[in-house]
C-alpha cells in the first residue's frame, strides 16, 4: 500500500525525468536506496530522494564513475548537508567552465601562431598538453571539499560561540583605513567574505594559499572587482615581499599545518612593520581528542588532520621509547600492524640514534633505515627535499610500459633506472605525480584506458595502436 508523501519507482522515474531501469540499476548498485520497501519489495522514494537523484546525475555528468559517485555522495536529508553538497557542486561546475574557456583561449592561441608563423611553437603545445589535465581530479576535489564541509557543519552545529568564529577574529584584528594586511592560509576567504560590509575602503589585503584552487575559491566568494584584494599563491615559510611590508599578518589556524614553525615566524616578523601585529590562531593540546569523539557520533566522512599515532607519540624521541606493541595497536587499522609497528620501533630508534632526530637527505642513508624501500626513499627525496627523485609506484611502470618509454620492464627498480636515462633529474618527481593523476583518470589499470580522451594518444604507443585499431572498425 502506498504512504502518503511516497512515490512509486515509475512515478519517481517519470517526475525525474529518468528511466526506470536507471532507478532500478541505482537501487541495485547502492548508489540510491528506495526510502521505503513494502513487504512485496515494491519501492518507494520521497522528496529528499530527488536531491539525492539530483546530485548523482550532476556527477555523472561531469565525467564521474558510478563507483566514484558510490563513494562521494552525501547520505543526509539535513539541509545543512544538501546546501553544502549543492554549493560543492556548483564550484565543481565553475571549475570546469573555467578550465575548458582557458582550454579554449589556448587552442585559439596556439592556432594563431600556426597561422602567423607558418610553424608549430612546441613549447606552446606542450603548456595545451599539461592545460587539457585537470591540476587535481575532480574526484579529490569533491572529496576534499565534503570534508571541509562536513568540519563547518560539525562546527556550525556544536559550537557554543554565538557570535561566530570569523566575526569574532575579524573583531579581535581592530582594523583601519589605511593598513597593510596579510592573509596566510586563507582558505577560501571566509574571513573576509563575512565581514566585508565592515572592512574599510582604504586597505590593502593580500590573501595567501599554498592552494590555487584555494584562492579561487577567494577570488569567487570576495569578488574579482574589489581592488582591496590581491591573492597570492606561496609557502608561508617564503614570503615574497619586503621587509616591513605589513602592519597586520594574520594565521588563522596555519601554524599547525607548518612543517618548520621557526622559519615561518621569521618570515612573518621579518615583513612586519614596526609595531605590527600577528593575530594567530591554533589547536590546543587536546583539540584533536576532543573532537575524535565528537567527530564518531558525527560524520564519518571527516578526516582528521592528526593520526592517533601523533597525538600519543608526537615526535621521534616519543617514538623511539614506545612499546612496538603500543604502536601496533594504534597503526593495526592500516594493515600488517605487526610487521609496521616493528619497522617504525626500528626507524625511531636509528633515527635517533644515528641522525639527531633528523630524517636523513641522502638516498642511500633513507634506505638503511627499516621499512624504508625505494619507493619510499625516492618519495622523501622528491617531496620533502625537493630533489631529483623518480617513484616507480604501479601507476608509473603501467603508465610507462604503455607509453613505450620503456619495454616489458615490470619491476621497480629496473624501470626507474631506465627512466633516469630519459627523465631530467629536476622533472623526475612531478613526472611521477603526473603520471599518478594520469593513470587514475585516464589510463586506468583494471578498464581499457580511455585513449579516446587521452592528450598523449598521438605519442603513446598503446595509443596509437588502439587509435588505429578503432579506426578500422568505422
Amino acid at each position: 500500500m502506498k504512504k502518503d508523501g511516497y512515490y512509486s519507482s515509475g512515478e519517481f522515474a517519470r517526475m525525474a525525468h529518468v528511466t526506470l531501469r536507471t532507478i532500478r540499476y541505482y537501487d541495485k548498485q547502492n548508489i540510491l536506496k528506495p526510502s521505503y520497501v513494502t513487504e512485496s519489495g515494491a519501492r518507494f522514494y520521497t522528496d529528499e530522494d530527488f536531491a539525492r537523484l539530483s546530485q548523482i546525475l550532476l556527477l555523472k555528468y561531469l565525467g564521474f564513475s558510478l563507483d566514484d559517485i558510490r563513494e562521494m555522495t552525501i547520505d543526509d536529508s539535513d539541509y545543512h548537508f544538501m546546501e553544502n553538497s549543492l554549493n560543492i557542486q556548483l564550484k565543481l561546475v565553475r571549475d570546469r567552465i573555467e578550465q575548458m574557456q582557458r582550454v579554449e583561449k589556448a587552442i585559439q592561441d596556439t592556432t594563431d601562431a600556426i597561422r602567423s608563423h607558418h610553424a608549430i611553437d612546441w613549447n606552446q603545445m606542450l603548456d595545451l598538453i599539461h592545460l587539457t589535465g585537470m591540476e587535481k581530479s575532480m574526484k579529490n576535489q569533491y572529496q576534499n571539499a565534503s570534508n571541509i564541509s562536513s568540519r563547518i557543519n560539525l562546527h556550525s552545529l556544536y559550537s557554543q560561540n554565538k557570535q561566530g568564529w570569523f566575526p569574532w577574529v575579524y573583531e579581535q584584528c581592530q582594523i583601519h583605513p589605511g593598513m597593510s594586511i596579510l592573509e596566510l592560509g586563507c582558505g577560501d576567504g571566509a574571513l573576509w567574505a563575512q565581514n566585508i560590509s565592515s572592512l574599510p575602503g582604504e586597505v590593502s589585503v593580500t590573501l595567501s594559499d599554498l592552494s590555487s584552487g584555494m584562492l579561487r575559491d577567494a577570488r569567487r566568494a570576495i569578488g574579482r572587482k574589489d581592488s582591496r584584494f590581491s591573492f597570492e599563491a606561496f609557502d608561508c615559510a617564503r614570503i615574497p615581499h619586503e621587509d616591513r611590508s605589513f602592519d597586520l599578518v594574520i594565521a588563522n589556524h596555519v601554524l599547525f599545518y607548518c612543517e618548520d614553525i621557526p622559519a615561518v615566524c621569521s618570515e612573518i616578523q621579518r615583513v612586519l612593520t614596526p609595531g605590527g601585529k600577528l593575530i594567530c590562531s591554533t589547536y590546543g593540546k587536546k583539540h584533536m581528542q576532543e573532537v575524535s569523539r565528537l567527530v564518531r557520533d558525527f560524520d564519518d566522512r571527516i578526516v582528521l588532520s592528526a593520526e592517533k599515532l601523533y597525538e600519543k607519540f608526537p615526535d621521534v624521541e616519543a617514538l623511539a621509547a614506545a612499546d612496538p606493541e603500543e604502536i601496533e595497536e594504534l597503526v593495526r587499522p592500516c594493515g600488517l600492524g605487526k610487521s609496521k609497528a616493528k619497522d617504525i620501533s626500528a626507524c625511531m630508534k636509528m633515527l635517533k640514534e644515528q641522525y639527531g632526530g633528523k630524517v636523513p637527505d641522502d638516498f642511500d642513508a633513507l634506505l638503511k633505515l627499516p621499512g624504508v624501500g625505494r619507493k619510499s626513499a625516492n618519495l622523501i627525496m622528491g617531496d620533502v627535499f625537493g630533489k631529483p627523485a623518480i617513484v616507480t609506484d604501479t601507476h608509473c611502470i603501467r603508465l610507462v610500459n604503455r607509453m613505450g618509454l620503456v619495454k616489458d620492464i615490470k619491476e621497480p627498480k629496473k624501470v626507474e633506472m631506465e627512466l633516469w636515462k630519459i627523465i631530467p633529474p629536476e622533472e623526475g618527481n612531478d613526472f611521477c605525480h603526473r603520471l599518478v593523476e594520469h593513470g587514475r583518470d585516464v589510463c586506468t589499470a583494471r578498464t581499457t584506458p580511455h585513449c579516446d580522451r587521452c592528450v598523449l594518444n598521438d605519442i603513446c604507443a598503446t595509443g596509437k595502436k588502439l587509435m588505429k585499431a578503432e579506426q578500422k572498425t568505422k
